[in-house]
């Protein structure tokens, strides 16, 4: 687990002698490029997030949100986002199941789109048939 933490969250940890187990990697904040390559390069992104869920989704990578409740449902009707209550072995098992490989496999539907908005706004206004 890669969990990108504020000095301030680092420090309070420390103050409660909270360790992180042998498996968690606490870095410091990440800029939002960075944020996507590591969403990117993951198996599977934990969230409580709205952008970040919608962000995976893009990326293709499978995420579980930490939330009753998501305003992006597409990504949970589609099978690549999972919402979870915080115990934590709703987490564990959600987390494997969202980890399992023939996920990323599975197509996406273009939800948000199919990242070629731009050249249809361009081929218009330039063709002059609006």
């Amino acid at each position: 687990v890669v969990l990108p933490m504020h000095p301030r969250t680092r420090n309070r940890l420390a103050t409660f002698a909270i360790e992180p187990g042998r498996n968690v990697q606490i870095i410091a904040p990440v800029g939002y490029l960075e944020m996507l390559r590591l969403q990117k390069q993951a198996t599977c992104v934990i969230t409580d997030s709205g952008g970040i869920q919608k962000e995976a989704y893009a990326l293709g990578t499978p995420c579980v949100t930490l939330r009753t409740e998501t305003e992006w449902v597409e990504t949970i009707n589609s099978g690549w986002n999972r919402l979870c209550s915080l115990e934590p072995e709703a987490i564990l098992c959600a987390v494997a199941a969202m980890s399992a490989p023939p996920l990323r496999k599975r197509p996406r539907p273009p939800h948000f789109g199919d990242g070629h908005a731009a050249e249809r706004i361009a081929s218009i206004l330039t063709d002059g048939d609006w």
